[in-house]
C-alpha cells in the first residue's frame, strides 16, 4: 500500500507480513523531507493491548540508508512487495538490485 506525501510530510509504503503463528508484522518504508524517497524501514508488532508497537530495527539485515550508515545521500532505497515477501534493496540512481532479503516467518535473512 502506498501513501503520497503532501509536500510537509513524506510519502509512505506499508506492506504487511504474518509470523508463523499468523499474528501480523507491519513494515512500513519512508523517506525524507529532502526528497530521498524510500530509504528508512520501520516494523511493528501487535501487542497484547491489540495495538501495534514499534520493534527493534534489528529485525533487517540492512541498515537504513542515510543515518545509520552515515552519509550524506543515501546508498540505497527499500522496494516493499506488492505481493510475496521479498524486500528488494536498490541503488538509487541505477536501479541495480543490491539485496535481497527475504521474510521467512520467523526473521529477515538476506537472500545469497
Amino acid at each position: 500500500m502506498t501513501c503520497g506525501g503532501d509536500g510537509a510530510q513524506s510519502p509512505l509504503e506499508v506492506a504487511l507480513f504474518r509470523h508463523r503463528d499468523e499474528r501480523p508484522l507491519l513494515v512500513v518504508c519512508s523517506g525524507d523531507l529532502e526528497g530521498f524517497d524510500s530509504i528508512y524501514l520501520h516494523f511493528f508488532e501487535l501487542g497484547a493491548d491489540g495495538k501495534m508497537h514499534k520493534i527493534k530495527r534489528s529485525i533487517f539485515p540492512i541498515a537504513d540508508s542515510r543515518f545509520e550508515a552515515e552519509k550524506d545521500k543515501p546508498n540505497w532505497q527499500f522496494d516493499l512487495p506488492r505481493e510475496g515477501r521479498t524486500i528488494l534493496v536498490r541503488a538509487p540512481k541505477s536501479g541495480k538490485i543490491l539485496h535481497k532479503v527475504t521474510w521467512t516467518g520467523e526473521k529477515f535473512a538476506e537472500q545469497k
